[in-house]
């Protein structure tokens, strides 16, 4: 009797356990409560930045293909524009898939977005752009491939406006210089490869030449790449010019670039940075010919200093001469001296003007 009683105490105790341990395992294996598209979690605030995980996550059937374990967030536009998506920030890093979408359900859906790996720097983190219209839902996934799941933050921010080649900045001078920010840009689908976060100008060459475009003034320095290109779309681009890190002095990463223009053709300027270096910009744009011009007035300058030096000089020799012969001889040097600073100062006038016309 009493090694019955011992046996069935051993049976409860042991499917006690089992029971225990199936439900700690199933507790364990529990999905996130975003993980299929209709439960997807409300992302706020924008702009802002979400946690998650896709811990346990799987991929529910007819969803894209977007990884083995996917997660959803909804965010409805509040604005019209254009928006960065990314995973940047998660830590440590991952390979993430990233998708917006619309539609009724995982089944119906239509794609607006996606990126695998990319725009992070070197790693397989995720970013892209994607624009959005005021008062529609977009259902956001993040997933990862086989059994790499870990803890996500979602970033969603407004772009420049000038983030993409279509919405490029008018430059709206000749020649000068052009203030903006990379600050949440990105690298739009096809276009070159001139940094992760790139922005755009256009500009219609007044006159043909060789002009000079640079990054010099941008404060604090930051390691920008430069590109100029002609054509009607990032799908239609010719290179003119290229530069990454280059001439601006002092060791920067900053760059400068000359290239060639013709008269009354429209150019497109890219002004971009790598991985999460993005910054406040200073686009400056001078014809070859201003630059020569501001030189030659510099050089004018200095010829008329030396030659006022030597006509000052001449006037006190004339005042110091005590015989007839050193005053007439001084008076001769006066006046020439005088003739020479009238026809620097005459070179100057001119050089001003041709700059005036150049610049």
């Amino acid at each position: 009797m009493k090694d019955a009683r011992w046996i069935r105490t051993a049976i409860v105790a042991l499917a006690g356990a089992a029971l225990t341990l199936a439900l700690s395992a199933s507790a364990e294996a529990a999905p996130p409560p975003n993980d299929n598209y209709g439960s997807a979690t409300q992302f706020e605030p924008t702009p802002g930045t979400v946690l998650g995980t896709n811990v346990d996550a799987t991929r529910q059937s007819g969803e894209p293909q977007n990884g083995d374990s996917t997660v959803w967030w909804k965010w409805t536009a509040t604005e019209t524009g254009r928006f960065r998506l990314d995973t940047c920030q998660t830590v440590p890093s991952f390979d993430s898939v990233i998708g917006v979408y619309v539609g009724p359900n995982a089944a119906n859906l239509t794609e607006i977005a996606k990126n695998d790996d990319g725009g992070c720097g070197s790693s397989n983190l995720s970013t892209l752009s994607f624009d959005a219209i005021a008062g529609v839902e977009y259902r956001f996934s993040v997933g990862t491939f086989g059994s790499e799941s870990l803890n996500i933050r979602l970033s969603l921010r407004r772009t420049p406006l000038n983030d993409n080649y279509a919405a490029a900045y008018d430059f709206g001078a000749a020649q000068g210089s052009v203030r903006g920010s990379n600050f949440e840009a990105t690298r739009e689908l096809g276009e070159p490869r001139n940094g992760d976060a790139t922005i755009w100008w256009k500009w219609v060459a007044p006159t043909s030449g060789s002009y000079h475009l640079d990054t010099c003034d941008t404060v604090p320095a930051a390691d920008t790449y430069l590109g100029v290109y002609t054509g009607a779309s990032v799908a239609q681009l010719l290179e003119t010019a290229t530069a990454d890190d280059g001439r601006c002095g002092g060791g920067s990463a900053l760059t400068e670039l000359d290239f060639n223009a013709v008269q009354g053709t429209e150019y497109r300027f890219s002004v971009g940075t790598f991985g999460s270096e993005s910054q406040n910009i200073v686009l400056g744009l001078i014809s070859q010919a201003c630059i020569d011009a501001k030189k030659a007035v510099r050089k004018a300058k200095d010829k008329v200093a030396k030659a006022q030096a030597k006509y000052d000089k001449a006037k006190k020799k004339v005042k110091k001469a005590k015989s007839k012969n050193k005053k007439r001889k001084a008076k001769a040097a006066k006046k020439k001296a005088k003739k020479k600073l009238k026809n620097a100062n005459s070179a100057l006038e001119s050089a001003l003007a041709t700059s005036t016309a150049s610049c």
